[in-house]
């Protein structure tokens, strides 16, 4: 018998920002191998990203937000600059810590 992960509700901006926070915070997150190679091929490392996550300048994109079949939780984006000021749209999930799925460089 297979068991079925019900689709979960879908955060607030506030509990997205909150889950972020703790996530950096405590350093209980991961970047996917998936997030590392976009990450590489983009010239954006953990240290542009974990910058744009804690901008006070950074954005929920709820609208962008998608959730993935069987997984645990939907898929955030956010929207923030790094420190060479380069526009990032940073896709992140959350299980037992925050996941960083994908990062674009918008500009």
């Amino acid at each position: 018998m297979t068991k079925i992960i019900k689709k979960p509700v879908k955060k607030t901006t506030s509990e997205v920002f909150a889950s972020i926070d703790k996530g950096l915070n405590s350093g209980d997150y991961l970047i996917s191998l998936h997030g590392r190679k976009r990450g590489q091929e983009r010239k954006v490392n953990a240290l542009h990203i974990v910058q744009a996550l804690r901008s006070p300048n950074r954005r929920h994109e709820p609208k962008k937000d998608k959730y993935v079949e069987g997984m645990f939780d939907w898929n955030y984006s956010i929207l923030s600059n790094d420190i060479e000021q380069r526009k990032l749209r940073i896709i992140l999930t959350f299980s037992e810590q925050m996941l960083i799925v994908t990062v674009i460089v918008l500009s």
